[in-house]
This record gives structure tokens, sequence and C-alpha cells, in this order.
């Protein structure tokens, strides 16, 4: 019985420094980075863009893609106040910024908050629609008659800026690879194509069509839209 004994408090003493020696050999050994494990997550952003929604997906453990969408109608704005034309007038419009987008994130650190982001986007709406009208009769000569509002008639100015918009910017706050919810933010601009003008009007204000050149080439240089969007993360996988 004793041998037996000795036998096995002998068996689990060989085990323990057997274990032991393996333990200490594998903590000499250089570590094995960790594989590349790529996920899907799901992004909605509010901002100056309006609401957006992104799939992304990370390609290598530095990019990730991201295609999404955005949306920003605005209609039935008030633009009374900042059209003068010398008589009693209201104006009104419709605003609509809505695109399309592929983007492709850089990381220069593995898992940090900051990130370069560039690609482009299709703006396939995207520009202003103003109507004015006028409010109040007008009689134009001492002598001449009185035309009511309906008479003079209206204008309308479409200004159009879609099309294919380059885009550049960075990106702030942590990553999905980690964490199943994150937050982050963008920041950068979209360069819109040119903008196009076309003004028409009905009645006495029907000559009015050569405003447009005018006023494009007025706005030419407005093409960069500013982007500041907050996101919220899910990662799937």
């Amino acid at each position: 019985m004793r041998q037996k004994i000795k036998f096995v408090l002998f068996a689990l003493f060989f085990i323990k420094g057997a274990t032991a020696q393996v333990e200490k050999k594998q903590a000499t050994l250089p570590k094995t980075p960790t594989a590349f494990s790529n996920n899907t997550s799901l992004q909605l952003g509010v901002g100056t863009q309006g609401l957006s929604f992104d799939v992304k997906e990370t390609v290598s453990s530095k990019f990730t893609l991201r295609l999404g969408t955005t949306l920003l109608p605005v209609h039935n704005l008030d633009l009374t106040n900042t059209v003068d034309i010398g008589i009693k007038s209201s104006t009104n419009g419709d605003a609509d910024l809505n695109s399309v987008r592929l983007l492709l994130e850089y990381s220069p650190v593995h898992n940090g908050g900051f990130r370069l982001v560039t690609g482009a986007g299709y703006f396939y709406k995207s520009g202003l629609v103003m109507n004015l009208s006028i409010n109040e009769s007008k009689q134009f000569s001492n002598t001449g008659p009185t035309y009511t509002g309906a008479q003079i008639g209206t204008v309308k100015t479409v200004i159009d800026s879609k099309g294919i918009a380059p885009y550049i910017g960075i990106g702030l706050g942590r990553a999905t690879r980690k964490h199943r919810f994150t937050t982050n933010l963008d920041l950068g601009t979209f360069i819109l194509p040119s903008p196009t003008v076309v003004v028409t009007g009905t009645n006495m204000l029907s000559n009015n069509s050569h405003l447009g050149p005018v006023l494009q080439n007025q706005i030419s240089d407005y093409k960069w839209l500013p982007v500041l969007q907050l996101h919220f993360n899910y990662r799937i996988n």
C-alpha cells in the first residue's frame, strides 16, 4: 500500500514539474500576432447631412469600407425675408440633399480613435427650388391699369448640384472591431459639382430667364459641402 502511495505522489510531482517546464518554455516563445477577423456593422447617423445609414465591412486590420445613403429633405421653407423686389411678395422653397456613397476608412493605429476617410458620393437630389409670388396689386403708371398679384405673375428658380462628389475627411472615435456598440464622429467635406440655375416666370415676369446664368455665375464657387455627422454603430459579428 505504501508503495502505491509513493508511486502516486511521485507521478503527481512529475506531472506538476513537467507542466511548469512547458509553461516556462511557452512564455519564452514569441507571441503569434492575432489573426485578422473581419466584421460587419450597421451605422446610423445624424448631422449636417440629415439622416445617414451605412453598412461597414472591415477588409483588413486598418481599412474599412462603408456603403451608405443620406437623406435631407427640407420642404416649405419660408424665404420671404431673403428676397426683396420692391413689392410685397412671398417666397417659399424646397431643398433636398439625398445621396448614396462609398467611403474608405484608414486607421493609422489598429483599434485607434482616429481615422482618415475618403471616397465619393452620388447626389441624385441636391438643390433648391424657390417660388416667388406677388401679394399685392400694383399700378405701374399714374394712368395705367392696376394689376393683381396673379396678373403680375410668379418666378420659379431651380438650383441644382446633383452629380458625383469626391469626399475627404477624418473620423474620431472608436471603431467597432472590439466593441459591440460605439459612437464616432465624421468631419469632412464633399466637393459638389458646380450648380446650375434656371429661372422661369409667368405673365409679366416671364422674361426673367436671363437671370439664371447671372445667378449661376455668382454661386459657381459654392461647391464645398461641410460634413459634421454623429454616428451610432452596432457590430453584427
